[in-house]
């Protein structure tokens, strides 16, 4: 699981190797003591991503760790991740000049978010 913020937004991608049972994914976003479930998102292939309010960070005031929980048909839990720290999805930009360096998005699966 790797959790990017890219200006206010943060996106949480999240799989499972080898997975078929997982049928969505949970995800909870803490600072410090406080925790708050942030959503939850069904299954709909081997990746699945999900966009984090954007008024997090500002709302829980402090660094932000988030985590998922995999849930079967019934709701269950299935497992659960250790905390990721969000961070900075290093976007590459892209004019007339070519595209500039390598990335924290490239390196976790080849995209530019």
């Amino acid at each position: 699981m790797v959790a990017l913020r890219r200006r206010e937004e943060v996106t949480v991608y999240v799989s499972w190797n080898g997975d078929t049972v997982t049928r969505a994914w949970g995800f909870q976003a803490r600072v410090g003591a406080q925790s708050v479930r942030v959503g939850e998102k069904n299954k709909t292939s081997f990746e699945t991503s999900f966009v984090v309010s954007s008024g997090l960070r500002g709302g829980l005031g402090g660094e932000v760790k988030i985590s998922a929980v995999a849930l079967g048909d019934k709701g269950e839990v299935l497992g659960e991740s250790e905390e990721a720290e969000v961070q900075d999805d290093l976007y590459v930009g892209c004019g007339s000049g070519g595209c500039r360096g390598g990335t924290l998005a490239n390196s976790y699966g080849g995209r530019v978010l």
